[in-house]
């Protein structure tokens, strides 16, 4: 039982990752294919700017809820805690590489934020206000969600959470960054040959 359980859990979480939030909202308001504008990636970021904030929070709320859904997904079908890491992980490929869009998809951080919040609700939220006010004050939405997954990795640490929990943190910022840094790096290397130094320290 614990075995079917955590298959099926790990396996439905990939398919609820994969629910492209972002691309069927625009579809459906705009007519148009997400990944031919703005910047191409399938998230809240590019929705936001192709509907404005009320769209990019639908699609921030919608894509943290898949993040945390396949954390809770094996649980709720009967497989141990350890397998909820795996179904987190199998939810951020879906969504970073989506069955649906011919795995093309987006970057993952509202993903993070979800299994982060499914983690470890107090401190998610803390570092999410704190994340909040350096985006206010820099005016980078990338930089500031990036400094808001160190914090949290860094405070599920120093404050001995499980090891669970410290190690699903550090494993999903990890990939995130990797992720965005695979997808970006035409960019960065552009900036850097035309020495656009705040580009490169303040991605968007």
């Amino acid at each position: 039982m614990e075995l079917a359980g955590a298959i099926a859990g790990v396996v439905l979480a990939y398919f609820v990752g994969s629910i492209p939030s972002a691309y069927l909202l625009i579809r459906w308001l705009k007519g148009i294919d997400i990944r031919t504008v703005g910047s191409r990636n399938v998230g809240a970021l590019n929705t936001y700017s192709q509907l404005g904030p009320a769209g990019g929070v639908a699609v921030l709320v919608a894509d943290a809820g898949k993040g945390a859904v396949g954390f809770f997904l094996p649980a709720w079908l009967g497989a141990p805690e350890w397998v909820s890491g795996l179904g987190a992980a199998a939810a951020l490929a879906g969504h970073n590489w989506p069955i649906f869009l011919k795995f093309r998809g987006g970057k993952g951080a509202a993903t993070v934020l979800g299994i982060g919040l499914a983690l470890s609700p107090v401190y998610a939220a803390i570092v999410v206000g704190a994340a909040a006010l350096l985006m206010l004050a820099t005016r980078h939405l990338v930089t500031a969600a990036f400094a808001g997954f160190i914090a949290f990795d860094i405070a599920v640490t120093v404050t001995w959470q499980s090891t669970f929990v410290v190690v699903m943190a550090w494993s999903m910022t990890a990939l995130v960054v990797c992720t965005y840094m695979a997808r970006s790096a035409q960019p960065i290397i552009a900036a850097l040959k035309e020495r656009r130094w705040k580009s490169v320290v303040f991605p968007r």
